[in-house]
């Protein structure tokens, strides 16, 4: 359910709020949603139904599920 009272912002306000390419925003957006991290309706919207539609991002939300995610306290790349 879409929350009218939240910050709705453009991808690439988005993604300059988060430091990283409008691109990437979308490929996380594909991945994300995937993985069950992402919700439509909650995390993102689109503007219309064509294709080429325009993403409208909650803000709060998606820095919310970034803000979960830590570094690997053990292990990684030797």
């Amino acid at each position: 359910m879409v929350d009218p009272t939240s910050e709705w912002i453009k991808s690439s306000d988005m993604a300059k709020a988060l430091g990283i390419l409008p691109v990437t925003l979308q490929q996380w957006r594909v991945k994300y949603t995937r993985d069950g991290y992402f919700e439509e309706g909650v995390h993102f919207v689109r503007t219309g139904p064509n294709p080429n539609s325009m993403y409208l991002w909650n803000k709060s939300e998606v820095v919310k599920v970034l803000a979960q995610w830590k570094a690997p306290t053990t292990g990684g790349a030797k």
